[in-house]
């Protein structure tokens, strides 16, 4: 695979980005998709990150890029982990279909500690980094 080594560190969202480091992901680049951690209770998770955590407790929504929700269609859990929340469960294939070939994890980089996480894998791992934010936005967060 022509990227095969090539490490991308993605903040998108939404279509078009997301879609180029879905292209990257194709061509072999490994791909590590940061997204909003779920709310609990209006609170966001500091630790435990992932909305399939948050699905699997029964609590959490809105986390992760907006796209998720995008639908219909939507593809529901495994059975193993829906709870009385089914709604906030359902898998868009909108999101499917521009999120494959990718890991992803939820950090809040509206807090100091996510920002570091953020800059530290940008840093220390990332080859490349894309994002689709407003411009001035990267650079507001320290990100840039």
């Amino acid at each position: 695979m022509a990227l095969r080594g090539v490490k991308v560190l993605d903040f998108s969202r939404v279509l078009a980005a997301p879609f180029c480091t879905m292209l990257l992901g194709d061509l072999g680049a490994s791909i590590l998709k940061l997204e909003r951690p779920p709310k609990f209770d209006g609170k966001e998770c500091e630790t435990r990150g992932s909305r399939l955590w948050a699905a699997r407790r029964g609590g959490g929504v809105g986390g992760g890029d907006d796209s998720r929700r995008f639908g219909p269609p939507f593809l529901p859990h495994s059975k193993e982990h829906l709870t009385e929340n089914v709604e906030d469960e359902r898998l868009s294939t909108y999101y499917l279909a521009v999120n494959r070939n990718k890991r992803s994890v939820a950090l809040d980089l509206s807090h100091d500690k996510g920002r570091d996480i953020a800059r530290a894998l940008a840093k220390n791992w990332a080859d490349v980094v894309v994002e689709n934010f407003k411009p001035g936005t990267m650079t507001k967060m320290g990100l840039d």
